[in-house]
Formats: structure tokens, C-alpha cells, sequence
């Protein structure tokens, strides 16, 4: 019989495949699934060589010793596959926990049942030998415990197949047909062993299970160096890509369009259309600086604006063996807060800067200058602030009214005459109240109350068309003195933090200065008081 020659030397070679398989893992065992590899190949090596011991065996006893020995690995092959998926998709669930007595029981079962077959003929009802030429062969009838491994056998690799698909079905293509390739090499030998328990094949009495095995390692081996399928743990890196924020698109060496994650969808086609396929100079046409980088041959990283939002796009080569670009990688990582935060720490230091200026100004002036540099501190809060008029109102001595002392207007937005220069208090208590008390007022328009004692704001805001107001309270000690206002007429205004920060250090200044005009003006006043008692003393002296 010519075919049982080649068939033990087909499972030879089977067994050096799997071999080649478990080395090339070990040397990858750091990586997910790698281990688990391993495990799996070295059951196949054992069922590949032990069957064929078994068969070249001329006797009873024999052949049914090394076939005892091929269940130790027959029978933990599905349980060994199950958890190489587990491990190379990282599919975290409870089943990761589940490494002792559950998953095992029935493979011990099987070994202990195989075993001591004769005790029980529970695995093999019958064992025979037949005759084939020169060569002495196993015949074998299962036994009820065989179909109770072969269930177990196909639920396992049922559950793997499930597991494998909830963890590849929505990956890219690439990672698709890395996936088709672990499910071709898992499913060849449980197929083949279905034909051999139904006796559907056209080598039977011969097992083609472990052919079929190395079958199967011949494909990882091939997926191994054609997609490198442990060096980086595509699909754990795969499943990163799809649920980064940053948008991430692959595009061939024509520039067009072959993969993009689901946030590159979101930004790129909202509305669920398709780019697969679409040159990048169309999608990114109002990004020409862009599309010139994606034919630059290096990498790059450019600033650009996208749906009013501000992106870093990193554009790297995706350079091949032979060091051609094959296609290129952009990674948009939406980069707008940072920007905003950082404009937001230079406004600031420049707004500081601004204000100390504006401190040595008024601790060097003279009290006649304290006016003009107050009114240039106004100017320069209007400018960086946006708003487009500020002032500031100070309370009488009566305490019922505040007169209007500073202001500056943009002169394309306002004009002086249509001002109240003079505010009775009592008219505008829901807003002063609230400084009295240190707050900072902040009033749009659009929300201000039908109630009677907002009338007069409501009318005041209506005839000079104000939108927007800020009042920040000016305190001398624990003195209300009055109010710095900035107002907005041509939009409504919506202060950020920083800008209430801004208003409130111009505040706390243009409150010393004027405590100490105030002050000052005080002093001289009393010094030309007692000059002038002095001078009189002394004429009247001279009279008698």
C-alpha cells in the first residue's frame, strides 16, 4: 500500500511545520497570544508523531500506547485553542479567570477514559486490527464518551469562533484578513476530524486531523511573516486605532483612501457616506498645504483648521521591505483646548505685564496725571478684552447718585453725548446691590426681567442699544466707592474667566490709584489749609 508511506511522511513534515511554528512564537512570546501559541502547537506535535508511531506499530498493544499518547494532546487542543483567541484578541471577560478545574475537566476526563479503555469501554467499544499489505492498522469504534468529547471538542471551538468574530467583525480591512487568516487555520482541522468520524473521506481508515493541523500551522506561519501577526498584537492594536479619539486615515500610494477609523468617519463624512477610495486632494481640498505634504516623501507635522477646530496632523510614509512608499498614515489629533490654553497663558502674562506698566505709571506720576493714565488703563482693557466702551462711575458723598468720571469709547462704536453722565442709584438697585456686596454684575439684555425695578435698565439698555454689560465694584478698603463698566453693542458678550480675571485686577488698580488721589489731593488740600491759617496768623501779628 503505496499511500500509508507518504501519509507517515506527510505527518513528518506536519510535525517539523508545527515545530517551526512554536519556535517562531517563542521567539515572539512577549506578545499577546504568542504563548498560547505554543501551548497549542506543541499538543499538535504530540498528537502529529504519536499517531505516526501508532501506525507505523505492528502490534495491538503498542498502537494503542502511542495512540493514548496522542490524546495528551488531542485532548487539550480545543481548551488550548480557546484560550490562544482569548489571549490574541484580548478579549477581556470572565473567561480569562477561568483557568483551572472548568475548562478542563473533560480533557483530564478524556485522558483518564482513553487510558483505561479496557476497564470500561466507555472511549472505544471495539478495537481491531486490519491488514493493508504490509502494514498492521487500528480500527476503532467510538464509544459514548467519544461523542461527549466531540461535543465539548465543537462547543469550545463554537465559543472561540465567537469570540473571534465580536473581537475582529468591525476591524479594518487589513485587520480582516489577518482575521480570516487565524479563522482558516482554526477551523481546517476540526473540519477534517468531522469527516473522519463520519467516515467521509477517501483515506479512511487513516486520520487526517493532524495533516490537517499542520494545515493549519502552516497558515499562521504564513500569516507570521505576511502580516507579522504577533510582532505588534495587530488586533489589540487594531482595537486601539478604532476607538482613538485621534482621527486616523491610510491612504495607498496613489493618495487615495483605504482605511480611516471611526473617528476619521465622524469628522470626514458625518453623514455616514463612504471614502474608500476618494483622492485625498478632494476630501481635503480646503487644505492644500495638506495634500502638497502627502506628496512629500518624508515625514511631517503641520498645523491645520478643520470645522472651525484646530488639528496637528502628523502625515508619516508607510515605507515597505524593499523601502518604496507604499501609502501614507495622517493621525488629526484636535489640538483647539491646547491652543486655546495656550493663547490664554500668553494673554495673561501679557495682560500682567500690561498692569504692572500700568501700577509704575501711577506710583511714578504726579496726582494731576492720575486722570489721563486711568483713561489709558480703559483703553488698553477695552482693546484686549473686546468689549467696546468702559467707564467708570463714582459714588457722591450723599451716597444716592454716581457721577460718571472716566471713560473711553471706541469711536466707531459709540458717542459721548448719548451718555448719562449722572445716575440716580436708587434707579438701578437689582444691579447694585450685588456690587455693594463685592459680586461682579454680568447682564445681557435678552435676560434681563420684565419686573418694575429693571425698568429704567431695561429703557437705558434699549435707547443706547447696550447687549452686554460687565460692573466690576471698586472698594476702598471696605468702602463701595462705585463701578467700572464695559459695555457691548454690537454682539452679545460672553466674558470667560479670563476676562473676568482681567476686569478685576483693572479694578483693584484703578481702586489704588484713585485711594491714592484721593489721598494725596486730601493732603494738599489741608497743606494749603494750614499754609493759608499760618499766613494770616502772622499779618495779624504784624497789625498790632
Amino acid at each position: 500500500m503505496w499511500l500509508l508511506p507518504v501519509f507517515i511522511s506527510l505527518l513528518l513534515i506536519a510535525a517539523l511545520i508545527e515545530t517551526a511554528v512554536a519556535l517562531y512564537a517563542w521567539r515572539q512570546r512577549m506578545t499577546a497570544g504568542a504563548s498560547q501559541l505554543i501551548a497549542l502547537m506543541a499538543a499538535s506535535i504530540v498528537w502529529t508523531l504519536a499517531y505516526g508511531l501508532a501506525l507505523v506499530s505492528m502490534s495491538l498493544p503498542t498502537k494503542l500506547l502511542w495512540l493514548s499518547v496522542a490524546h495528551l494532546g488531542i485532548a487539550f487542543l480545543p481548551v488550548l485553542y480557546l484560550r490562544f483567541v482569548i489571549a490574541y484578541a484580548r478579549y477581556a471577560t470572565q473567561l480569562m479567570r477561568w483557568r483551572g478545574a472548568p475548562w478542563y475537566i473533560i480533557p483530564v476526563a478524556t485522558i483518564a477514559l482513553n487510558w483505561t479503555n479496557s476497564a470500561h469501554s466507555l472511549y472505544y467499544s471495539q478495537v481491531t486490527l486490519t491488514h493493508a499489505g504490509p502494514f498492521t492498522l487500528l480500527s476503532v469504534t467510538p464509544g459514548p464518551w467519544v461523542w461527549v468529547f466531540v461535543v465539548y471538542s465543537y462547543a469550545v471551538i463554537a465559543l472561540s469562533a465567537m469570540i473571534f468574530w465580536r473581537a475582529t467583525h468591525r476591524l479594518p480591512s487589513l485587520a480582516q484578513r489577518r482575521a480570516k487568516t487565524i479563522a482558516v487555520s482554526a477551523f481546517v482541522p476540526w473540519i477534517a476530524n468531522l469527516l473522519q468520524l463520519f467516515e467521509l473521506h477517501p483515506f479512511m481508515p487513516l486520520d487526517i486531523t493532524p495533516i490537517a493541523l499542520a494545515f493549519s500551522g502552516l497558515t499562521i506561519l504564513w500569516g507570521m511573516f505576511r502580516y507579522r501577526l504577533f510582532t505588534l498584537a495587530p488586533l489589540a492594536r487594531e482595537y486601539v486605532v478604532e476607538v482613538m479619539s485621534d482621527a486616523v486615515i491610510v491612504l495607498n500610494a496613489r493618495n487615495r483612501i483605504i482605511d480611516m477609523n471611526p473617528a476619521a468617519q465622524r469628522l470626514f463624512a458625518p453623514d455616514g457616506g463612504s471614502l474608500f477610495g476618494q483622492p485625498v486632494e478632494t476630501v481635503l481640498a480646503d487644505c492644500p498645504a495638506l495634500v502638497q505634504a502627502c506628496r512629500e516623501p518624508g515625514e511631517q507635522i503641520l498645523e491645520s483648521e478643520w470645522q472651525r477646530q484646530i488639528y496637528e496632523v502628523k502625515i508619516s510614509p508607510l515605507v515597505g521591505q524593499e523601502g518604496q512608499v507604499n501609502g501614507r498614515l495622517l493621525i488629526w489629533r484636535n489640538v483647539t483646548q491646547r491652543k486655546r490654553h495656550q493663547a490664554f497663558l500668553r494673554n495673561r502674562l501679557h495682560f500682567i505685564q500690561l498692569i504692572q506698566q500700568a501700577a509704575n505709571d501711577f506710583v511714578r506720576c504726579e496726582v494731576t496725571q492720575i486722570d489721563h493714565h486711568i483713561t489709558g488703563v480703559l483703553e488698553k482693557v477695552v482693546r484686549f478684552t473686546g468689549v467696546e466702551r468702559s467707564y467708570i462711575f463714582l459714588v457722591t458723598p450723599t451716597g444716592d447718585q454716581a457721577v460718571r468720571t472716566h471713560e473711553w469709547i471706541r469711536p466707531d462704536v459709540m458717542h459721548n453725548g448719548r451718555r448719562r453722565s449722572r445716575l440716580n442709584l436708587r434707579d438701578f438697585t437689582p444691579v447694585i446691590e450685588p456690587m455693594r456686596r463685592g459680586e461682579i454684575a454680568v447682564i445681557q439684555r435678552r435676560d434681563v426681567p420684565d419686573a418694575p425695578e429693571y425698568e429704567t435698565i431695561r429703557r437705558e439698555s434699549d435707547r443706547l442699544g447696550i447687549k452686554t454689560v460687565v460692573g466690576i465694584p471698586l472698594f476702598i478698603g471696605a468702602q463701595f466707592i462705585g463701578w467700572i463698566g464695559f459695555d457691548s453693542v454690537t454682539r452679545e458678550y460672553e466674558p470667560s474667566d479670563a476676562v473676568i480675571e482681567a476686569f478685576r485686577l483693572t479694578g483693584q488698580l484703578i481702586a489704588s490709584a484713585i485711594h491714592r488721589q484721593r489721598t494725596e489731593t486730601a493732603l494738599q488740600q489741608r497743606e494749603r489749609h494750614f499754609r493759608s491759617l499760618f499766613d494770616n496768623m502772622f499779618e495779624g501779628v504784624a497789625l498790632h
